[in-house]
């Protein structure tokens, strides 16, 4: 009885099959179910909870909307009685001076001493009182400051610093500046708290500017009045934010965890910055912020995955910024995870019971039934292994007369192809390594130029070429070629090209086309029609800082004329080495390269490149590249365009060759 045969009654047997595949079913429609229960869930919380947050931020704009158009009543109001008591003064002659309430109402932040009051039609104490009653819990300070530089301030401020000058706080300047409503965020000298200060200029009745009147908020005060949810109070961080002097570096004003304590960078005034564990996930944020616009971003924050919700930024006003861990967000995803992970755990056990149940059936069966297939595949086995380690002779010797045996007949067969197959593998390497060794290690250190290159080649051995080739002192060949195809058979038409070149560019000196067409007859008649090549050379010369062109059929390369930022295309002379034994070449062009001009060779492995969506990189953008990097180097230039491409492929396989040789005018 043939294997398959023994094999089918075996199963047929035990029943093994079905079990395993109803185990199998069963575990992964139970995985499958789970999964999109807690995919499902996990979306429907995340968007929830984005949109609360979006309100939520919404919400505190309300809020400080409103608390700006009180304050703003509030100022006005202030700004009319302190312009009413100026008036009565005036009417009598008294010259100005706002009255003074002794009790309640400081100078210059020193109290009256006893019979000191002012005279007026009434007391700015009882503005300041008015304003108290409708709103105590929302005014920080009251405050009036006169050009004479009287100040009248409710309640009294602490200690002042000895040269302390009202007139010359930023408040006050910018208020006289603006002659209008002004709205401020600063930190307060006396209790380094955060303020949002409405400020409103003093008339004179005559119009003369006498004046500027505030209100000073405490900005805890509007975070304290943000609504937030208690699912996630002990996780969420409320901040206020503005941007610090540098650069795309967002400052805390205001974080709800540090409210009323002495440690927070609302009391010290050493705000701390916002950092998230990966500065370049904050782009999208700083881009948001900086347009004005609001949003809600996954960000990584203090090692944890998080959503924050920010509102937008208008002008140099701060702006609210909500963090929730992402785990607190798909809480309930998650123990919905864990109980469907507790079932399809339950079930498992089950099954297992069974599995046992049916393995020890197996076992009482195999070892009366096994003994026949078992030595043949310990057998196979052993062989395998010591195949492994490199004996390529191994041989089995297996007579079951069942598929084994075939088995055992294609291993045998296996050695010995391996063994060829090694030897082309070593073979490979070492072409390789010959390959390596034709292309120059260093480029040559010649005055006037900065020249760099590189080769990368798709298979083990590749047709691209490049070469630096001595032709006389203070002259260097610069060549780049490219032979159809690649593989052993590009690589040996290269190394074949190569020599002859090295051979004879000496003896043809500048004669560039009669060297390229000595160079073209040789291939020709000694390759056949079955491979070709384009071949690119320069002839660099240090006396005149010239360089003489001649390509056969290469193509594009490419000059920059670092004075017009001009990119030109340089015309090939002829077609590619080996096609037609007669082919003659167009004189060489000779080029000035002046500082900084560049010459740019290279093979179509570059521009031919594709992504993953078959598009190709093109030639334009490698003239972008050579137009952004114009001032690098001529080994950064080179570095910048074979990393581009490879970037540009992504994960797409490259199916062809790239080489490129840069020359840079210094």
């Amino acid at each position: 009885m043939k294997f398959y045969g023994k094999l089918l009654n075996l199963l047929l047997v035990i029943a093994l099959v079905p079990l395993i595949l109803s185990f199998v079913l069963y575990r992964a429609s139970m995985q499958r179910m789970g999964d999109r229960l807690t995919m499902e869930t996990r979306t429907f919380l995340t968007e929830n909870a984005a949109q609360q947050l979006e309100d939520l931020v919404d919400n505190f704009e309300s809020v400080l909307n409103r608390d700006s158009a009180l304050l703003q009543l509030a100022v006005e109001y202030q700004a009319r009685e302190a312009e009413r008591y100026l008036v009565a003064p005036f009417r009598k002659g008294h010259g100005g001076s706002l009255p003074i309430q002794r009790a309640s109402q400081n100078v210059n932040g020193f109290a009256l001493k006893a019979g000191g009051e002012f005279n007026g039609h009434g007391s700015m104490f009882g503005a300041y009182q008015v304003l108290q009653r409708f709103n105590p819990d929302l005014f920080h300070r009251q405050f009036t400051t006169l050009e004479s530089g009287q100040q009248i301030s409710f309640p009294a401020p602490g200690a002042y610093p000895p040269d302390h000058d009202p007139r010359l706080q930023q408040w006050y300047l910018k208020t006289k500046e603006r002659g209008d409503l002004t709205r401020l965020f600063l930190t307060d000298l006396t209790t380094r708290q955060l303020m949002m200060v409405v400020s409103m200029p003093i008339f004179a009745p005559d119009g003369v500017f006498s004046g500027v009147t505030s209100i000073d908020v405490a900005c805890e005060r509007l975070l304290a009045d943000w609504a937030l949810p208690e699912k996630w109070s002990e996780d969420i961080e409320a901040m206020l934010l503005h941007f610090s002097g540098r650069e795309r570096t967002l400052e805390i004003l205001l974080h709800n965890q540090f409210l009323g304590r002495e440690d927070g960078p609302s009391s010290t005034g050493a705000s701390p910055y916002l950092i998230s564990d990966n500065p370049q996930q904050m782009q999208a944020l700083f881009d948001d912020v900086l347009a004005g616009r609001a949003g809600v971003q996954k960000l990584s924050y203090q090692g944890r995955e998080s959503l924050w919700a920010y509102g937008a930024r208008e002008g140099s006003r701060p702006f609210p910024l909500l963090i929730v861990p992402y785990e607190q967000i798909v809480a309930q995803a998650a123990m919905m995870e864990k109980h469907v992970a507790q079932q399809v755990l339950r079930g498992l056990q089950v099954a297992g019971l069974f599995l046992v149940g049916v393995i020890v059936w197996v076992v009482i069966l195999s070892i009366s039934r096994s003994r026949a297939v078992t030595e043949p595949v310990m057998c196979l086995a052993d062989a395998a292994g010591r195949l492994s380690n490199g004996e390529f002779n191994v041989h089995v010797d297996i007579h079951s007369n069942d598929e084994l045996e075939d088995l055992g007949q294609a291993f045998n067969d296996v050695g010995p192809q391996l063994k060829d197959r090694e030897h082309l593998r070593e073979s490979l390497a070492l072409a390789k390594e010959i390959q390596q060794l034709l292309l120059p290690k260093d480029p040559p250190q010649l005055e006037g130029f900065d020249i760099a290159g590189n080769s990368v080649y798709c298979d083990e051995t590749g047709g691209d070429y490049f070469d630096y080739i001595e032709v006389a002192p203070g002259k260097i060949g610069a060549v780049v070629g490219d032979v159809v195809g690649h593989g052993i058979g590009a690589a040996l038409l290269m190394a074949s090209a190569s020599a002859v070149l090295r051979s004879h560019a000496r003896d043809y000196g500048a004669d560039l086309e009669h060297l390229i067409a000595f160079l073209n007859r040789y291939l020709a008649k000694n390759v056949g029609d079955a491979k070709f090549m384009t071949l690119f050379y320069g002839l660099l010369d240090v006396q005149h800082r010239s360089v003489k062109t001649i390509s056969a059929g290469h193509g594009p390369a490419l000059y920059y004329r670092s004075a017009s930022k001009a990119i030109e295309n340089i015309p090939t002379s002829g077609l590619p080495l080996g096609i037609m034994e007669d082919e003659t070449y167009a004189q060489p062009k000779e080029w000035t390269l002046e500082p900084c001009d560049l010459l740019v060779i290279g093979t179509d492995g570059i521009w031919e490149a594709r992504n993953p969506a078959g598009e190709m990189f093109g030639i334009s953008r490698l003239r972008d590249i050579i137009h952004e990097q114009a001032a690098g180097s001529a080994d950064e230039i080179c570095s910048e365009v074979i990393e581009a491409v490879r970037t540009f492929r992504a994960e797409a396989p490259p199916d062809d060759d790239i080489s490129l040789v840069v020359v840079k005018g210094v």
